[in-house]
């Protein structure tokens, strides 16, 4: 191998570095959309109880996440550093969402004061991951 062809295998290189990256915008919007289910899915468990519509909206609610995981299942590329973040981001979304749902059925059921601002906040951890991988991808171009 000569001197050409090494830097024709880094300029190779460089370019699927790229495209890896900017392939994996697409998580962004994921988290995004995630973000915004989880807000859905919090006001839903805080305004609907026991009532009867509490299990039609659970079922679209999981048509809906069912739909979102098919979509990222088709996808081929994976931003970088994925694993890390998504774990992350899903263990941090999860331990919130958590916190949010338990005291609010114990101490502010159905208080539009707890349930607003705790299901904007369950959107946070989603909303920062999809911040990084869009950054990461910024980077790329």
């Amino acid at each position: 191998m000569d001197r050409e062809d090494a830097l024709d295998g880094l300029v190779a290189a460089e370019e699927i570095n790229r495209r890896v990256r900017r392939g994996g915008r697409w998580y962004a919007g994921w988290a995004a959309v995630f973000a915004g289910m989880s807000v859905v899915l919090t006001l839903g468990v805080g305004f609907l109880g026991a009532t009867w519509v509490f299990v039609p909206f659970m079922v679209g609610w999981a048509v809906s996440f069912a739909v979102l995981l098919v979509y990222a299942l088709s996808k081929p590329v994976t931003p970088a550093g994925f694993g890390w973040m998504h774990g992350l981001g899903m263990g941090v979304w999860g331990v919130v969402f958590a916190a949010v749902l338990t005291i609010g059925q114990v101490y502010f059921p159905a208080q539009p004061a707890w349930w607003v601002p705790g299901a904007l906040v369950t959107a946070v951890p989603l909303l920062a991951v999809a911040c990084v991988v869009l950054a990461r991808s910024r980077e790329a171009v």
